[in-house]
C-alpha cells in the first residue's frame, strides 16, 4: 500500500527543515509519496482521478471531522495497509482557507486534529508526524509510549 500525503498550496520554508525529518523517517516504513498541490482545482482534478482508480482511500482533515487517537490512527492504517483492496491511502491538507466542499465530498474519511484550529502548514506537520507514530506503534517500537 502506498501513503499520500497531499497539502493544498505551498509550505512556508520555516516548516521544511522538520518535515524533510519526517520524509526521511516514514520513508523506511512504506512507500510514500509527498504532494503539495497548486490550488483547490488542482487538487480536486487530481483526487478525480485518483478516484478513477479501485482501491484509493481519500481521508480529508476537517475540523468537523472524527477525531482519532495515535492509537486509533494507527488501528486505521493498519486495517488498510492489511487490506488487499487498498492500494492507496491519501490524508489531504486544505489551504489555509481550508477545504472546499468540492475537495471534501471525494473523502471516504474526515479526521479531525483537535478541536481547536490550526494554520495549515501545522496542520501538514502533525499530520506528518502522526503517520510517522502511527507506524511505529504498528511496529512496536518504543517511540510512542502510554
Amino acid at each position: 500500500m502506498k501513503i499520500r500525503l497531499l497539502k493544498i498550496g505551498r509550505i512556508k520554508k520555516e516548516f521544511q527543515p522538520l518535515l524533510t525529518v519526517y520524509h526521511n523517517r516514514l520513508k523506511s516504513f512504506s512507500k510514500i509519496e509527498f504532494l503539495e498541490l497548486k490550488n483547490n482545482d488542482q487538487t480536486l482534478k487530481y483526487l478525480t482521478d485518483l478516484k478513477q482508480k479501485t482501491g484509493q482511500i481519500i481521508v480529508c482533515l476537517d475540523e468537523k471531522g472524527k477525531q482519532w487517537s495515535s492509537t486509533e490512527l494507527s488501528s486505521f492504517i493498519a486495517r488498510q495497509k492489511d487490506s488487499p483492496m487498498t492500494k492507496s491511502l491519501v490524508f489531504v491538507v486544505g489551504s489555509p482557507y481550508g477545504l472546499p466542499s468540492e475537495i471534501s465530498t471525494t473523502a471516504d474519511y474526515h479526521w479531525s486534529l483537535s478541536n481547536a484550529t490550526f494554520p495549515s502548514d501545522l496542520a501538514w506537520l502533525l499530520l506528518h508526524e502522526q503517520v510517522y507514530r502511527a507506524f511505529n506503534i504498528i511496529s512496536g517500537t518504543p517511540y510512542h509510549h502510554e
